[in-house]
């Protein structure tokens, strides 16, 4: 093969290889323009919630060492220091150095170095210390002038008592200052017993009384505004104890002290209502102590009149309280305070207005609305409280004597049966089965404690066989309507009930009846309960209504 020959074979080819890539370059176009499939990426799944975990910080170490060298070994050494000029004081006296005009100036001038000491410990950052040597100083004005009046005759008693108001006064503004609710407490203390320390030969009441209220509220106002718990218990309490030692050593007439804590009172709940602090669990628990001591106080007083008009005060008031606070609906916890408080106030105005025979009739009605009070606004607590008035007024009426038909008694016992009757029909509709049943059985069993003192009491006149006639007959047509509402209303509890009275009937007719009436009375009885007792086992004979047959027909 030639040269040329060989040139054109290799053209031959290159044109078939030219032909060949442009068709696989049109197969790959066509390709490229159908239009590919999407498919839809799988969405990921969110991650498993994590549970947050609960760390929880450590409480800081108590630092010992700054506790008992900052604010313990400062109190120990400022009252070492105290015992210290106090016998430094007594041993210059004896030794006729210091004349009384000269131990009144070293007390004032005592009192102001003490004063400056502690202000310029508290601006070097020794709070602890000069909290203490500040209440020194209010401490020692205050027995200066108590030496001044007391010991030496220097001061009459008005000036000398004016003189001690303004060296609480000066404590309480320190405490305000510096903020320290102890160095409140302190001064307030001392407040307390400044009346004490005036020596009057006639002593007024009025300027006493007065005085102690006037500080209260002085101290229960700085408390609240502050919010110290501490100092709010502590007001509550001396206010009571200074009451009642100087009741004890000046009184015979306890009004104007029980007037002061009725004011005491009326000031706690004042304060609760308008100025909630974040120690609300306190205030309400000093409310509930004040409302007993202020109970017993005004009680003491052997005034009758005053104390109706306390309780009825006091049950009016808490139930405008419980409806205010009950429409406002923010704490829960203050309207069921509320409704307690006036509960357990008319319950003690109902024992001390009302005859002893009225009193089941009086708490059958109370607790009555307080439990149907307490059903609606569904409160734990209000039903527990009610509930203790029903079971006190529904116990009372079970208890006492049954002596006559048309007394106060069986009107009792009526209102008891029909009011609770009524509360178990409530029952019945709500979840409590237990409580349900247990109540029903308590209705059944009272009602049939009531049928007995009944029948009984209607014929105390007459002979033993005819009371006995009478009950006997009462128990079985009781049975008789148990058994009959039992298989109505599917009631299996009364059913069962009249069943054991029918029991307990035939076994008094034949241990009983049978060895202690008469034979005409015991034919005429056992006549009756033979023929009611038919008829209790005929309430068992109940017809059932045939059901017609429904053949099934293939489709």
């Amino acid at each position: 093969m030639n040269r040329s020959e060989r040139i054109k074979a290799l053209q031959t080819t290159i044109s078939f290889l030219s032909a060949e890539l442009e068709e696989l370059q049109k197969q790959e176009r066509a390709a490229e323009r159908i239009e590919p499939i999407h498919t839809q990426p799988e969405q990921p799944k969110p991650p498993a919630a994590v549970k947050p975990i609960r760390t929880e910080t450590p409480k800081p170490k108590r630092n010992w060492e700054k506790e008992i060298g900052q604010i313990w070994m400062p109190r120990i050494f400022a009252f070492i220091m105290l015992l210290g000029v106090a016998w430094g004081f007594k041993a210059g006296v004896n030794a006729g150095i210091l004349t009384p005009p000269l131990r009144l100036l070293l007390g004032c001038l005592t009192a102001i170095g003490l004063y400056v000491i502690g202000e310029k410990q508290i601006k070097q950052s020794r709070i602890a210390l000069g909290l203490v040597l500040l209440g020194a100083t209010v401490t020692t004005f205050v027995l200066t002038t108590f030496a001044a009046h007391y010991l030496y005759g220097y001061l009459p008693a008005a000036f000398a008592f004016l003189l001690n108001i303004a060296w609480i006064v000066l404590g309480i503004w320190l405490s305000h200052k510096h903020r320290s609710e102890w160095l409140a407490i302190f001064v307030g203390v001392g407040g307390y017993i400044v009346p004490f320390l005036i020596n009057s030969t006639q002593p007024n009441t009025y300027v006493f009384v007065g005085y102690e209220l006037l500080l209260y509220v002085s101290l229960l106002a700085f408390a609240t505004k502050h919010a110290y718990r501490w100092l709010y218990y502590m007001a509550f309490g001396m206010l009571h104890i200074t009451l009642t030692v100087y009741s004890l050593v000046a009184l015979q007439q306890l009004n104007l002290p029980a007037l002061a804590v009725v004011i005491q009172h009326l000031c706690l709940l004042y304060i609760l209502m308008t100025k909630r602090d974040s120690y609300l669990q306190d205030q309400i628990k000093v409310l509930l102590s004040s409302i007993v001591i202020t109970v017993l106080w005004v009680a003491s007083t052997d005034n009758n009149l005053l104390l109706k008009g306390l309780l009825t005060m006091l049950t009016l008031l808490y139930a405008g309280a419980y409806v205010w606070e009950r429409q406002k609906g923010k704490i829960e916890l203050l309207h069921t305070v509320f409704f307690c408080l006036s509960f357990y106030s008319l319950t003690l105005l109902v024992i001390d207005t009302v005859d002893n025979t009225y009193y089941p009739l009086a708490w059958l009605v109370q607790g009555t609305f307080g439990l149907y009070m307490s059903w609606k606004v569904k409160s734990h607590i209000k039903f527990i409280a009610s509930g203790i008035v029903y079971a006190l007024g529904a116990i009372s009426t079970v208890l006492t004597s049954y002596t006559a038909v048309l007394s106060v008694q069986t009107l009792a016992w009526f209102v008891y049966l029909g009011t609770f009757a009524f509360l178990v029909m409530k029952l019945k509709g709500t979840t409590k089965r237990d409580l349900s049943r247990l109540s029903t059985l308590v209705l059944l069993i009272s009602t049939f404690i009531f049928i007995t003192l009944f029948g009984s009491t209607l014929m105390q006149d007459q002979d033993f066989s005819i009371r006995q006639l009478v009950i006997s007959s009462f128990w079985m047509i009781y049975a008789l309507a148990l058994v009959f509402y039992g298989n109505t209303k599917t009631e299996k509890m009364a059913t069962y009930i009249g069943l054991i009275v029918t029991g307990i009937t035939i076994i008094k007719l034949f241990f009983v009846d049978l060895f202690s009436v008469s034979l005409a009375i015991r034919s005429v009885l056992f006549i009756i309960v033979g023929t009611i007792g038919i008829f209790v086992s005929r309430v068992f004979y109940t017809k059932q209504k045939e059901v017609p047959r429904v053949e099934n027909k293939e489709l």
